[in-house]
């Protein structure tokens, strides 16, 4: 099963979460009997549950879909309360800011701790820019085909 948002181009009429199975075709419209595409107009991916990953403070990482139900329902089952009463805390911006400024300063001690200074990323990007190899890797590296009008 999937959930998908519909529209209809001739008539621009949209239906939200139409569900279908995977083989199944697009239904016509129901208004004027039209081809339907999929659209993104409802904010998710076609086929997917609208869900902004949850960030949890106690690993550090952010949870999928399917983790956070899994975490709802033991903290609900912890304060002994329904599951829809346990909600996702909003971040605020400082919060989201500190959070990147914390990431960004892992990657730089780690950079660090390997040998990787400012230097070196520097002539890293030299390397890259003149001869086309990556010297950390060895590998050549391709540029992106260009496209002709």
């Amino acid at each position: 099963m999937r959930a998908l948002d519909l529209r209809c181009p001739r008539c621009e009429t949209v239906e939200p979460d139409v569900y279908l199975g995977a083989d199944e075709p697009l239904p016509p419209c129901a208004d004027c009997g039209g081809i339907r595409v999929i659209t993104w107009a409802g904010g998710k991916a076609p086929g997917t549950p609208g869900f902004i990953p949850v960030y949890n403070d106690l690993t550090g990482k952010y949870m999928d879909h399917e983790e956070w139900k899994v975490h709802r329902a033991a903290v609900a089952e912890r304060q002994g309360v329904s599951v829809d009463s346990i909600v996702a805390h909003r971040q605020s911006k400082t919060e989201i800011s500190t959070h990147a400024d914390e990431t960004h300063h892992r990657a730089e001690v780690r950079r660090n701790k390997s040998g990787i200074t400012a230097d070196v990323r520097k002539e890293i990007q030299t390397s890259v820019r003149d001869h086309g190899i990556n010297p950390v890797l060895g590998t050549k590296i391709t540029p992106p085909a260009r496209k002709t009008p």
